[in-house]
């Protein structure tokens, strides 16, 4: 998902910092973290609000679904965080796995 709905082009300024899923129960499905500050999480967002819900002269663009997907688990997750009590607090995770695991 991070491959189709990342910002492009040169005037794209987004600082993230992408990892393959290496260990755990989500490893070798070729899933991405992506690790951004908030003003970096802010830009995205804006980037997604744009692609997900373009104006209906312009149509939609290729990554159209894609963005709607992440911009629609991603908005209402961040809704959900509550100010950090001590340093302590882990950070905020989102999971947005588009896999299909096999079934034994």
């Amino acid at each position: 998902m991070w491959e189709e709905t990342k910002p492009r082009g040169a005037a794209n300024q987004l600082k993230a910092q992408v990892e393959e899923v290496s260990t755990g129960p989500r490893a070798g499905r070729g899933l991405a973290r992506v690790t951004m500050t908030g003003t970096n999480l802010v830009a995205y967002l804006k980037e997604l609000d744009r692609n997900a819900h373009p104006a209906a002269v312009n149509g939609d663009s290729k990554n159209t679904a894609a963005s709607r997907r992440v911009y629609d688990s991603i908005a209402p997750a961040i809704d959900r965080i509550k100010k950090v009590r001590t340093s302590a607090d882990p950070d905020p995770e989102i999971v947005i796995d588009d896999t299909i695991t096999d079934k034994k």
